[in-house]
């Protein structure tokens, strides 16, 4: 892990996994988990840098002959999705006229049928691969932070991944661990607990009876996520020449982020690294109301992981399920707690808190599921990241996108008075999101004005670094937990009072990374290594 420099002035050093490890109760609870450790970490310092190389390279617009041949494949079957929505659409004007004058006789609002811009998506997403399923994957699990229209219209995408064919989860388990499922466990289900695009996953039991999932990943991802990827990577290089809004949409740079991110999720050695990190992380913050699946060490291979069960409902599905048994407004306080402790103190955090990775237990705990997208910052950009908040929160635009510039946010020499400028401009917008209780915001009136915020900005070449955009991406999640546990919730309140805590719970690690935040940070050695985040 990277550290900063204090006798150089620089901000503090992360603690260290070693050290974490090394005090983890959690981790010697399970035998062999440490030597499993030992092997994972060197597995990653030599998949994460090739990661990232072959994300830059997918990411390069190259038209060979099968890029080609899967560019047309892909515009044919975008053309026959288009033709049926529209035939469809022909033969519902009919039903829509009906369904109108019949819901105005009631004195009902009608059903509005997405916009263009929506179906138009939708039927990208039918046309190509699993790199697009992901996507709308994406969409529908933001709730909260998207429309709903978008959330409803790319449900199919979360609710309607087949599983793969009867025996072949199975057979892919075996030939991964190298052993018949007999010799591993005294049951395996073969009906999958759930499937979605990269992997699915069963309930076992281990031979010493202790209860698991494991996920399999679907044979031949790899291969087709970069088939999928270089079509995506010709085509936004076509429509950025091509198209002014294509360009705003800064489509490639977002492409090597979202490349990387999938390819590092498609190795489950490094998401059990990831989970070994944050349970670690927890565990010496005092997080125990946060469980953490423990992988099994000697089942765990690139595209097998076995896994401790845990328990627990998407906390969407908490109210319903539990009603008043569950305190929402305390679980809204424990999952910020939880998101900033981590990326502030430890600098490692679950990159991907949507609601079917975040589940509510009866008795008010919280399990985290799913570590392929982790975010990990090294200490300098931990000191630029309080420096941002501290900003975002006294509603300070240029604070907030000069440590956004050092973080590598604009491109040398973009013209950072009018970032500055169009950031103040928007600063009610975000003082309306955080200073107010979810109950009462126009979250469709928001999410335009930040669409036409981050518009703005990309006209001056910003562009999100990963670690920035996960934690970001955390940060919107909790208004969506706001929004499904406790609406009332005002979250600056909350953040401004979880802040006063930590400063008590770390006056001394918090002090230190204030001044190191205060201070501009010296850009980082050389020799100072950076771990990967990687993503589900």
């Amino acid at each position: 892990m990277s550290r900063g420099n204090p006798a150089a002035g620089g901000p503090p050093p992360l603690p260290d996994l070693d050290v974490l490890a090394a005090d983890s109760a959690w981790i010697r609870g399970r035998d062999g988990l440490v030597g499993e450790l030992a092997l994972l970490r060197r597995h990653a310092d030599v998949v994460a840098p090739r990661v990232r190389a072959q994300a830059r390279s997918l990411a390069g617009p190259r038209l060979t002959p099968a890029t080609l041949v899967a560019v047309v494949v892909t515009f044919v079957r975008f053309c026959w999705f288009a033709l049926l929505g529209a035939l469809g659409e022909a033969g519902s004007v009919v039903r829509r006229r009906v369904l109108r004058t019949s819901a105005g006789a009631r004195g009902e609002q009608p059903s509005r049928r997405p916009s263009a811009g929506v179906r138009r998506a939708q039927q990208l997403v039918h046309a190509g691969g699993p790199a697009y399923v992901k996507v709308g994957q994406g969409i529908a699990t933001a709730q909260g932070l998207l429309p709903d229209e978008w959330v409803a219209a790319f449900a199919w995408c979360r609710d309607e991944v087949p599983p793969l064919p009867a025996g072949e989860a199975e057979k892919a388990v075996e030939a991964s661990l190298g052993r018949p499922l007999s010799e591993v466990f005294a049951s395996f289900s073969p009906q999958p607990r759930a499937a979605a695009s990269i992997a699915q996953v069963h309930d076992a039991v281990l031979l010493d009876g202790t209860e698991v999932v494991v996920k399999v990943q679907r044979p031949g991802l790899r291969r087709r996520f970069g088939a999928d990827f270089r079509v995506m990577a010709v085509l936004a290089a076509v429509t950025t020449k091509v198209s002014k809004s294509a360009r705003m949409s800064n489509a490639k740079e977002i492409l090597p982020l979202s490349a990387e991110l999938v390819l590092g999720e498609l190795d489950f050695r490094l998401e059990a690294l990831n989970m070994i990190h944050v349970a670690a992380a927890g565990e010496a913050a005092g997080t125990g109301f946060v469980r953490v699946p423990r992988p099994i060490p000697g089942l765990i291979t690139s595209d097998v992981l076995v896994m401790e069960r845990v328990d627990g409902v998407p906390y969407t599905a908490a109210r319903e399920r539990y009603g008043d048994a569950i305190d929402g407004a305390k679980l809204l306080r424990l999952a910020a707690a939880g998101v900033l402790e981590h990326a502030l103190i430890y600098g490692v955090f679950h990159g991907d808190l949507h609601s079917g990775n975040v589940l509510i237990t009866e008795n008010g705990t919280i399990s985290l599921v799913d570590y392929g997208v982790c975010g990990r910052i090294d200490s300098r950009e931990r000191a630029l990241l309080v420096r941002m908040l501290v900003a975002s929160m006294q509603q300070d635009s240029r604070g907030q996108v000069m440590a956004a510039v050092e973080m590598g946010a604009l491109p040398e020499g973009a013209d950072i008075e009018a970032a500055v400028a169009e950031v103040e401009k928007y600063q009610s917008l975000m003082t309306e999101f955080t200073d107010a209780s979810f109950s009462q915001l126009d979250l469709t009136l928001i999410t335009r004005q930040m669409k036409a915020m981050i518009g703005s900005l990309m006209k001056i070449g910003f562009q999100t670094p990963k670690e920035l955009a996960l934690f970001s991406r955390n940060m919107l999640y909790l208004q969506g937990f706001a929004a499904a546990l406790a609406p009332e919730a005002n979250m600056l309140a909350e953040l401004e009072a979880l802040l006063a805590h930590m400063t008590g719970k770390y006056p001394v690690e918090l002090t230190t990374i204030m001044m190191g935040a205060l201070i501009r940070p010296a850009a980082p050695p050389a020799a100072e290594s950076r771990e990967a985040a990687v993503e589900s």
